[in-house]
This record gives structure tokens, sequence and C-alpha cells, in this order.
């Protein structure tokens, strides 16, 4: 599945008519780093030197914090080896932070109802895929497009094509202002920019895969229709050379 969204995200800068070859050979480079992260990291913290004591909680929080600490170092040291989450498993977070192309999703997001294997793959795509496009889209969103796809902030873009960007996000901006939940109280869409850009964007991706894994067979008719197994000749190919190895964000 997250090779099949990731492969969608190509696709989609591809065909993308306003912007130009220079411009889409840097957002592919981007998309081409990205590290995904599923259920826990490559490699575990070490914790071998932390002392617990019974009945210190709260000196059992400071020595393991001062352990997480000591070990950052090291850690950067290897993110181009290895892929570090931030979360820990059991978190019920997923993200990307702004200029480290990466996402990660911890172990306790992906059960239903965001995904279950023995169900219609379209439930799933729609679900937990589209988290999963939310956070891709987030190295492209309004602070993610302003860092390049070695993490550093860099303007990548044409000068017209950053300006288009600029000219949708404001219309985004105005779509979002204008919905009102309350009569006297309207949404900021300039505040959550980010979000929404991940939000369209991302369910559109995961879309755009659940198409790509029915490789040339047509949609099912109904939920009841059994599954389209992941491991399809299609899927296979939509997701080879891709690494399954985060802006922080709750969802």
């Amino acid at each position: 599945m997250v090779g099949n969204i990731v492969a969608a995200f190509g696709r989609r800068i591809d065909r993308l008519a306003w912007m130009t070859d220079e411009t889409k050979a840097k957002a592919k480079a981007k998309l081409a780093v990205l590290k995904i992260g599923v259920g826990y990291p490559d490699a575990w913290r070490d914790y071998s030197s932390l002392t617990i004591v019974r009945g210190d909680a709260v000196g059992n929080a400071e020595r393991a914090e001062l352990v997480r600490v000591a070990a950052q170092p090291r850690q950067a040291r290897a993110t181009r080896r290895s892929f570090r989450m931030g979360h820990e498993p059991p978190a019920r977070q997923c993200g990307q932070p702004a200029g480290d192309e990466r996402d990660e999703f911890p172990g306790r997001n992906p059960p239903a109802p965001y995904f279950d294997p023995n169900r219609p793959i379209a439930m799933d795509y729609g679900a937990i895929g589209a988290v999963i496009g939310h956070e891709i889209s987030h190295s492209f969103d309004d602070e993610g497009a302003l860092f390049d796809a070695s993490g550093r902030l860099s303007n990548w873009w044409t000068p017209a094509d950053f300006q288009h960007f600029e000219a949708a996000s404001a219309a985004l901006v105005a779509q979002y202002g204008a919905y009102r939940p309350f009569p006297d109280l309207a949404l900021n869409g300039k505040q959550t920019l980010g979000e929404n850009i991940a939000d369209v964007a991302g369910l559109a991706a995961a879309y755009d895969a659940y198409r790509l894994a029915l490789g040339n067979e047509p949609a099912p008719s109904s939920t009841a229709s059994p599954a389209i197994s992941s491991s399809s000749s299609a899927s296979r190919r939509a997701g080879a050379g891709r690494r399954a190895s985060p802006r922080y964000a709750s969802r």
C-alpha cells in the first residue's frame, strides 16, 4: 500500500500541466529519498544503561530522557543507514517533521478500523491509505515545499511554478476560510493550510493508489466483494524499489 501511494504521488507530479520539468525533477527527488517507517524502527533505541528504581517514577523518567538525549548524536550519524522513529511503537501518533524526509506510522495506528487485511482494499485505502497519503503530502505543503530533497531550507521551485503554487494555496485558504461551523465563527484557512493541503492531496493520492492496486481490473461493485491481494503483480510493480523502512501531528 505504501509503495502504491508513493508511486501514485510520482504519477500525479508527472501529470501536473502547470509545473515545469525542472521543478518536477526536484519534486521527484524529494519523493525518491522519502523514508517511510511502519510499525517499528529498523534499529531499537539502546536503554541497556538505564537504571530503573522501583518507586521513583520521576527519577526513572529523568534518567530515561538523559539516555535518549545522550544517544542523539549516534542516531544522527546513523540516520542515513537505518530508519529511526521519533515515536515509540505504542504511540497513537504519526507524522513528518518539517525538513526531514521521513514519515512514521507507529504500530498502534494501522489496526482496525484503519486497516484490516480481511476486508476489501478500498476500505483500507480510504482509511489508513488516506492517512499515509496525508503525511507524505506534508513534504509538499506550504512548509514542506520550502525544503529540498536533502532537507535544507532551499527554494527548489522555478519562480513561475512557485507563484502558481502560492496562488493555488491562496484559493484553498479562501475555500476553508468560508466554512462556518457556527454563524459567528469561521475557520482560519491560512492557519490550517498545511493540514488542508495534506488532506486534499493525500486523499487524492490514496484513491489513485487504490486504482493502481487494481491493475487493469475494474473496481468491485460492492464492499462485499473479496479483497484483492496486496501481493498482486500490479502492487509489486508499483512498489518496486521503494524503501519502507516524521512533521509530527496527532491523527
